[in-house]
């Protein structure tokens, strides 16, 4: 048994993705050519078991919840390398700092990791970060067209 199914994404259009305080939690899964690679997309909110998000690992506030996108490669069988990680977050601040917050361990937070019309609203093959798989391949889709944070949020996905 698992906690939720994903949703394969496959056809071009809006989607809803609910956080879990919704009571109608859904993640949707971005499978790659590779089997064991994949991008997962749901929507993390500051509250219930989440509520915790609401700080960062040095205990500073993050200023907005949205759409966690992940990068996962079921080949590697742990985080132990940062080049090939088995669960990543595709972080959004990376558009605005210009490099990846977790990859730098710095302690010089100035954005979010998650996904909003106010922090990052497009991920695809040519945005900081993009949808390339761990071997460099971009991936023929884009989201884009994020909505503003809310327990309910909605992006647009093209397959190109």
């Amino acid at each position: 048994a698992s906690f939720v199914k994903p949703v394969i994404l496959e056809t071009n259009g809006v989607y809803a993705v609910n956080s879990a305080g919704t009571g109608n939690y859904n993640v949707y899964k971005i499978p790659t050519k590779n089997l064991k690679e994949y991008f997962l997309i749901e929507n993390r909110q500051f509250e219930g078991f989440d509520r915790t998000l609401s700080v960062n690992a040095n205990n500073r506030p993050l200023k907005n919840a949205g759409i966690a996108i992940w990068h996962i490669n079921e080949a590697f069988g742990n985080n132990e390398n940062m080049g090939k990680r088995l669960v990543a977050i595709e972080e959004a601040s990376e558009k605005t700092l210009g490099y990846s917050f977790i990859k730098k361990d710095n302690n010089d937070y100035r954005s979010d990791p998650f996904y909003s019309s106010k922090v990052n609203t497009e991920f695809s093959s040519t945005s900081m970060p993009n949808n390339q798989t761990y071997s460099g391949e971009p991936q023929p889709w884009k989201i884009t067209d994020i909505s503003a944070s809310s327990n309910v949020m909605k992006f647009k996905f093209t397959r190109l």
